[in-house]
């Protein structure tokens, strides 16, 4: 089946759904979101914006020989990352909708993350994360904050 769908950013696109959804179904998960090419482009603004904030990392502190080894470990770490971030960039065009509604919500805490770490700026922190991946990083402080948020709604009731 064929159908036009408006979506949030005003552009009309024609999908062929070979699921079984009903245009009305379609129209409404659809009609609040940016097109492909519209999500495309954000996503990538999004992922140089990220990209740019990683490379502006706090000055460590610390001993001088655990400043130099926590510098290697962070570019390291931040390597990984960036590696990561043009990967997801360069896969965005083939997500499913489902995938790109998750990604869209995921890079919010992706990008507070990198901020997160971008921040730290105590050597011995670094020194501690050494054998961790920068996938690893990202996803622990995505944990610890997701657990934060819990924690603050749990008091706030």
């Amino acid at each position: 089946m064929h159908y036009k769908i408006t979506h949030y950013c005003s552009h009309e696109k024609e999908y062929t759904q070979k699921i079984d959804l009903t245009e009305e179904t379609l129209q409404r998960r659809l009609k609040n979101t940016l097109c492909e090419d519209c999500f495309i482009n954000e996503q990538k603004k999004l992922y140089n914006k990220i990209l740019e904030n990683a490379n502006t990392l706090a000055e460590l502190k610390g001993e001088n020989h655990e400043i130099l080894w926590a510098e290697k470990i962070r570019a390291k770490a931040f390597l990984e990352i960036e590696s990561s971030l043009q990967q997801m960039n360069n896969n965005l065009a083939s997500l499913s909708i489902e995938q790109k509604e998750a990604f869209a919500h995921n890079i919010t805490e992706l990008e507070q993350a990198i901020i997160a770490l971008r921040a730290e700026t105590n050597a011995i922190n670094w020194l501690k994360t050494s054998y961790m991946s920068g996938h690893t990083l990202i996803t622990n402080i995505i944990k610890k904050n997701r657990e934060l948020i819990e924690t603050s709604n749990k008091t706030d009731n």
